[in-house]
Order: structure tokens, then sequence, then C-alpha cells
């Protein structure tokens, strides 16, 4: 084979695995928000089992220290912040001043790209954060912002 040949083999193997590794990238961050809406269901019974009040203590204390067993997470902003598996977890009032379990992505584009919110009803509403606005710990989703839409029944298997 000439040097033109391998350099076509080459530049072939190149593109394919580009394309592999983007679509490991979009099957990692389908998985993490996925695992989120999981989580922030898991966070809610975890509430529910502990009085159904997050008024007088912290997320990590409603949680438990059995909580993830795998040792995937990990807490901050003493207990009130939660990273696990590429989304940060928290909790914020809506406008009747109601805890709102939330999730939104550690690193947009990177480890997730929604943005999620658990009402005390259960009922789970996602904003698509395509701007990425809602990304890392300093940057908590407003449930005042339009776009929110109710997927509770959408994503109920999770």
């Amino acid at each position: 084979m000439g040097r033109t040949s391998w350099l076509a083999i080459i530049a072939v193997a190149t593109a394919l695995a580009a394309l592999s590794v983007s679509r490991m990238q979009v099957y990692a961050v389908y998985a993490n928000e996925r695992d989120a809406v999981r989580t922030l269901r898991q966070l809610a019974d975890r509430v529910d089992q502990g009085g159904g009040s997050l008024q007088d203590t912290t997320l990590e204390a409603a949680a438990g220290s059995d909580f993830d067993p795998s040792g995937n997470s990990h807490w901050s902003e003493g207990g009130n912040l939660l990273r696990r598996n590429g989304y940060l977890f928290g909790v914020a009032p809506d406008a009747e001043g109601r805890p709102i379990l939330q999730a939104w992505p550690w690193r947009h584009s990177e480890t997730g790209l929604a943005a999620y919110a658990l009402e005390p009803s259960r009922q789970l509403v996602a904003h698509p954060n395509e701007a990425g606005q809602w990304s890392g710990p300093q940057a908590r989703p407003a449930v005042e912002t339009p776009g929110w839409l109710d997927v509770t029944g959408a994503l109920s298997r999770y």
C-alpha cells in the first residue's frame, strides 16, 4: 500500500473514533440526566420518610447517611448541596415559600443539559437550559424563569 492509502485509512479511523467519542458523550449526558431525575425522587422519598420538611434540617440530614452507598456523592455548603453523577442537587423556595428540590448540571453540556425541579406535590418540571445559564454551584435554577415544562408523566419510568 502506498502512503496515500495509509493516510486515507488513518483519516477514516480518526473520523470513526471522533464519532464514537461524540456518541459516548451524548450517552453519558443522557445517563446523567436520567440519574438526576431518579435522585430527585429518591431525595423526596427520604424527606417524606423524615417527616416531610426541609425547614429545620439540611438536605444531607434528610437524605440520611446511607443515601448513596456507592460513595459517588459529595456534599458541600453545610449539607445543602449534593454533587452526584454530573448533577448538583439543592433546595430553593418557590413563590409561596415551599421548598423545591432542584437538579442542574455540574458542567453544562459536559455532564448534563436540562435542569429539573420536583415540587412538594411530586410534580416534576424540566427546563431545557439550552443556554447553559444553570451550570455549577454558583448558578442555581430559578423556578420563576419561563420555559419550565411539566414532565411528570413523560419521565415517570425513571
